[in-house]
């Protein structure tokens, strides 16, 4: 279409850019992982060793990973299996040194008979 004058009609061409794609988010496997053996650990009580001692791992490197990478997923499950992983770790030295202390008791009681 031209314009009275005989000029060509300038066009605008507006280009839409489309919303910003998300970069897809992952979840931390560790923090995955060191939350099933926090609850693992307070499932089963002082009679387990290794799965706090893995959770407690697990967690720290699961945290500090979601603090160095903010597409990471997953910083509260690691803080979870932290938390619970301490928790039976504090409570399994508690309950040794609590039967130490029976023990060194009755070693006392029994050599003064």
């Amino acid at each position: 279409m031209q314009n009275p004058d005989q000029t060509p009609q300038t066009v605008h061409v507006v280009h839409h850019q489309g919303a910003p794609t998300a970069q897809p988010r992952s979840t931390s496997g560790l923090a995955v992982t060191s939350m099933i053996l926090g609850i693992l650990s307070v499932l089963g009580g002082t009679c387990l060793l290794f799965p706090p001692v893995l959770a407690v791992i697990f967690g720290h490197i699961a945290v500090g990973n979601c603090n160095k990478n903010p597409l990471m997923d997953g910083k509260g499950m690691g803080i979870a299996g932290l938390v619970m992983g301490w928790l039976c770790l504090a409570g399994l030295i508690a309950l040794i040194v609590i039967e130490g202390g029976i023990a060194a008791l009755m070693l006392r009681l029994s050599n003064q008979h």
